[in-house]
């Protein structure tokens, strides 16, 4: 009896020892897999910073890349409106827009336009005496005061010839005929003429003369455009 006690406290011992190995391994097992999923999500931790770094990053340079191409575009913008400007200056502004718009050829035929031509008399006597910046200096002044006068009358300036200052109506832009308009703006550019000969001391005369009619005209050059009559 007693042997078989024994011997049942000895299985019941084993199975103890045996259940015991079990658990370890189960445990073991168990905290290899928490483990490697641990490290699994560490490393996908990692993977998601760098990736974040990298998205920072491309922000970063994004925003470097936007800036650029805004001050380009300024600049370009700021281009463009000088060289509209320019072509402003020498153009007329209706001729500016159908040459921006692509139009080709540009030819203008109206059955009826003014032109005032308008000569400063004696002009190269003066400037004998005078050196090169000083005579550009003086034909500006009086022709930025000529251009005042036809912006007020609302008549085009179509160009200027060496001391000839060179007036239109009716040409681009048929609307603005206007004989009369044309005829007043003669008698206002004798008075800035007047005005300018008080201001510089520069005694001048002017011949002016006026012509009514047909008229062609259009967009002469490639790279130097000139609208002529």
């Amino acid at each position: 009896m007693d042997t078989m006690l024994v011997a049942i406290i000895l299985v019941l011992v084993a199975l103890v020892v045996v259940l015991l190995a079990y658990r370890q391994r189960i445990i073991r097992e168990a905290q290899e897999t928490l483990q490697l999923q641990f490290d699994t999500i560490q490393s996908q931790q990692t993977t998601i910073q760098s990736q974040q770094a990298t998205i920072s990053q491309q922000k970063r340079d994004l925003n470097v890349a936007n800036a650029e191409i805004l001050e380009m575009t300024y600049v370009m913008d700021e281009e463009r409106m000088k060289s509209d400007e320019v072509l402003m200056s020498v153009l007329p502004s209706s001729v500016v827009y159908r040459l921006k718009a692509g139009e080709s050829p540009i030819a203008d035929s109206d059955a009826q336009a003014g032109l005032l031509i308008v000569d400063i008399d004696g002009f190269s006597n003066i400037t004998q005496v005078l050196t090169a910046d000083e005579s550009v200096s003086l034909l500006n002044w009086l022709f930025s005061m000529f251009d005042e006068v036809t912006e007020e009358y609302g008549v085009e300036k179509l160009k200027t010839v060496g001391d000839t200052y060179i007036i239109t109506s009716g040409i681009p832009d048929a609307r603005t005929y206007s004989p009369r308009t044309l005829a007043l703006c003669a008698l206002n550019l004798l008075k800035a003429a007047q005005k300018f000969h008080t201001d510089s001391g520069t005694n001048i005369d002017l011949r002016m003369g006026l012509d009514l009619g047909p008229v062609k005209a259009g967009l002469i050059g490639k790279h130097k455009f000139s609208y002529d009559i």
